[in-house]
């Protein structure tokens, strides 16, 4: 199977598992977003400006506390770089994640943390601080994948499915 068609079965399912949340009451929270990346460190010399989408949920532990679950796709497209003289090309990077977090509410501003794997063409378990203001049904926020060997910053923008 394609790595296109691994990336569209893995976000169609946690799309579809996810908008089950609307059918239930309150209890948990279902988003569907999309990434602008901005590699970071090493990866900004072999990366260029990418993009990922991601689907998750929220399950509120207390009045101001969610445990977050998130599976995502990001993309990076190769550039070019010089290696002693010599002009090469990075290959594209293509990346799923599947993420478990704490996100805190406190008010306007929502902020947390969620750890997990990133794989396909890169393996490595990392973190991604994170900072968020929600509005209506929507939430803008920034995202930073923070110890691994390939580091990116992120802006996101997030739809959420209840009413």
């Amino acid at each position: 199977m394609s790595k296109k068609s691994v990336t569209f079965l893995t976000v169609a399912m946690i799309l579809i598992l996810g908008t089950q949340a609307s059918a239930q009451e309150r209890q948990k929270t279902s988003y569907t977003g999309v990434n602008l990346l901005l590699p970071a460190g090493d990866a900004a010399d072999f990366f260029d400006t990418g993009f990922g989408i991601t689907g998750s949920s929220q399950f509120p532990l207390g009045p101001a506390l969610d445990f977050v679950l998130e599976g995502a796709w990001y993309g990076l497209p190769g550039q070019q770089y010089s290696l002693s003289g010599t002009d090469l090309e990075s290959g594209d990077l293509s990346v799923l994640a599947f993420t478990i977090g704490a996100l805190y509410d406190a008010g306007a501003l929502e902020f947390g943390a969620k750890g997990g794997y990133f794989f396909d063409d890169l393996h490595e378990w990392d973190v991604m601080p994170f900072a968020q203001v929600s509005f209506g049904r929507f939430s803008i926020g920034g995202e930073y994948k923070a110890l691994g060997s390939t580091n990116w910053g992120a802006a996101y923008a997030k739809f959420r499915w209840q009413k």
